[in-house]
């Protein structure tokens, strides 16, 4: 486009792409203040100086011997605002006065979810609801760099909408030459939580498309989140997926079963299943079958069963790194959103459906299960 108004001889061109959309695209409401800080990699002390280290006990005081985490957090808030003042097309039609309970069980959007309805039970007023989304990307292939980006989802905007660059909230960037544990991912999002921790209080907005006065109160709450289960691991504090105890929704240990090629795909004698593998592999790997239902079941992850593990006094803690794991059932590290009304450690963490159903082993099941017979699965 921007050739071919050269081409025709038209003044004041734009010079990319990128300049067509500052033209187009509405300008912000307001000015959005940035938070840069760092991250020690040696003892996750947040630093506001990228010298050195802070806190005097750490080996990297006043001098990063290794480069910092780098972190850049955007105000919430101040997006919501530039979002709402845009007027996105909101669905606000089941906070109404009655608040009436779904009359069959079918999950329609998010609003027919058992969190959403606990908050329409116990709000009075309006409110909007987050579905956050943390994931890593590497710069480069031929770079270590790697980016690690937190977003925000508004519910109560209608799905043909809802995830569109524009409604998107960019909570915030960590940026590493190392892949952040779960101490400096809770470092990455203690500023976040606070502001969510705030906007639980609730706050004025100025809503453009709502046949109701322009200024509305509106509570906000972080009720889901949904990223990959690497990314999971790290905020709700439980072991790695392939791990024992890597499980995000339950105490299930898990276990390894070992492989023998056979026929173009690996048999796991132990369950029974094939998977597709390389040619000659040997390779191991930690399976969470469904047990039956004779069996004693393992507890589901939830607000309670974290508290129980977390309270845990030092000195009640087993010594061995392996004893901890199987006493903690895998709660190795704190979750930053504990903290938030409405967020279950366990089961808010909603299931990934672009790993979990359009790729991976549900893929393999349906193809399989196409070639021979169908195969019943079931999506936990």
């Amino acid at each position: 486009m921007c050739c071919m108004m050269r081409l025709a001889g038209a003044s004041n061109c734009p010079a990319n792409f990128e300049s067509i959309k500052r033209i187009l695209m509405p300008k912000p409401s307001s000015t959005m203040p940035l938070h840069y800080f760092f991250i020690c990699r040696t003892c996750s002390t947040i630093s506001y100086s990228q010298a050195g280290c802070p806190n005097a006990q750490c080996q990297q005081f006043n001098t990063f011997s290794q480069p910092p985490f780098e972190c850049m957090v955007m105000p919430i808030v101040a997006q919501l605002r530039d979002i709402l003042l845009r007027g996105p097309n909101l669905n606000m039609n089941h906070q109404n006065e009655s608040r009436q309970l779904p009359h069959d069980e079918k999950i329609r959007d998010i609003y027919d979810g058992e969190v959403y309805q606990r908050v329409l039970m116990n709000e009075n007023g309006h409110f909007l609801s987050l579905t956050m989304n943390i994931d890593g990307i590497q710069v480069a292939k031929s770079s270590s760099n790697s980016l690690w980006i937190v977003t925000f989802a508004i519910n109560e905007i209608r799905r043909s909408e809802r995830f569109k660059m524009k409604n998107i909230i960019i909570g915030g960037i960590i940026s590493s030459t190392v892949k952040p544990s779960h101490k400096h991912i809770n470092a990455f999002l203690e500023p976040m939580v606070k502001e969510l921790v705030q906007l639980e209080k609730g706050e004025f907005f100025e809503v453009k498309n709502l046949n109701v006065n322009q200024l509305m109160f509106f509570k906000i709450f972080l009720i889901c989140c949904c990223a990959d289960k690497p990314a999971q691991s790290l905020i709700q504090g439980v072991s790695e997926p392939t791990g024992a105890y890597g499980c995000g929704r339950c105490e299930l240990q898990g276990k390894f079963s070992a492989s023998l090629f056979l026929h173009g795909c690996s048999l796991f004698l132990s369950l029974g299943v094939t998977v597709e593998v390389k040619n000659e592999s040997n390779k191991k790997i930690r399976v969470f079958p469904l047990l039956s239902a004779d069996q004693p079941q393992p507890r589901i992850r939830t607000n309670k069963t974290y508290d129980e593990f977390i309270n845990i006094g030092q000195k009640e803690r087993a010594s061995t790194a392996k004893a901890l794991r199987d006493q903690m059932k895998g709660q190795i590290a704190a979750c930053p959103l504990r903290d938030l009304s409405y967020f279950d450690v366990g089961s808010c963490f909603a299931s990934d459906s672009l790993h979990n159903i359009y790729q991976g082993v549900v893929v393999s099941c349906i193809e399989r299960g196409s070639e021979h017979q169908l195969i019943s699965f079931r999506l936990g």
